[in-house]
């Protein structure tokens, strides 16, 4: 073997030895941030199947503070009830990027009445290391259980620091388990069963998370109803969805 053939052999070998020892070293790195228990919470990569019909409930947000991961800043949900109740909370990335993905669930469940916070939720122990920014993290708090589909919500604050003394603007986000041709979505006053939104999205791929945002300004504070209903492609059905939650402009007591 010539002189260059062995440098060139020894070249390739090299670059194989540095391909397999991250081969090997990527399952170890990821296995640090496997979902488990951390402090007050469950938190990290965990698969979850994506089989199934309909939409899902990802996220449902009075406010969210903008906020990158330059600084780690050191997150917190805040949250108003009526009465004490049972309240599931789970985050989870809204694009997943493999067949695991973010998810991360407080320990605690029952909460008094008033405004209640869950905190803290430093982003340096997984969501900086998986390069996962706030704004890309969906959170709903779900009332007395934590099945799927429709139920009671308590809209979160997402914030840090900083959060405004009112807020009349909600954004929510489903994730549609096949192509839907239209959702149409609605939000009812209970009060008096008035319709005071009413809205039409149409053409939204499967398995692409999407947004529905509405305000509720010059509304009094009280229970309201997001109704959801929408239309598979190809189809003259689809799936429906109906969430209770109280509005309630003023964010400090």
């Amino acid at each position: 073997m010539s002189a260059a053939a062995k440098q060139t052999f020894m070249i390739l070998r090299f670059f194989l030895f540095v391909i397999l020892i991250s081969a090997l070293q990527a399952p170890i790195a990821r296995a640090e941030y496997e979902y488990l228990q951390r402090s007050n919470r469950m938190e990290g990569l965990r698969r979850v199947p994506m089989a199934g019909r309909g939409i899902s409930l990802l996220s449902f947000v009075a406010y969210s503070e903008p906020l990158s991961l330059t600084g780690s800043p050191v997150l917190r949900i805040r949250f108003f009830l009526l009465q004490p109740s049972d309240v599931y909370i789970t985050a989870v990335e809204l694009r997943r990027h493999g067949p695991s993905h973010y998810q991360m669930n407080p320990l605690q469940t029952s909460w008094d009445s008033g405004w209640q916070e869950f905190g803290p939720w430093p982003t340096s122990e997984v969501l900086q290391p998986l390069n996962i920014a706030p704004d890309e993290v969906g959170v709903v708090a779900r009332l007395t259980n934590d099945r799927p589909g429709s139920g009671t919500i308590a809209p979160i604050l997402l914030y840090e620091r900083n959060y405004p003394r009112e807020s009349t603007n909600y954004t929510v986000h489903f994730l549609p388990r096949n192509t839907l041709s239209r959702i149409d979505y609605s939000v009812i006053r209970d009060s008096d069963g008035e319709v005071v939104v009413s809205r039409r999205l149409r053409n939204l791929a499967a398995n692409v998370p999407f947004e529905v945002t509405f305000s509720l300004a010059g509304q009094e504070s009280g229970t309201y109803r997001l109704l959801v209903n929408t239309r598979e492609l190809g189809r003259t059905y689809g799936a429906s969805r109906q969430f209770a939650f109280y509005h309630r402009h003023q964010l400090r007591d």
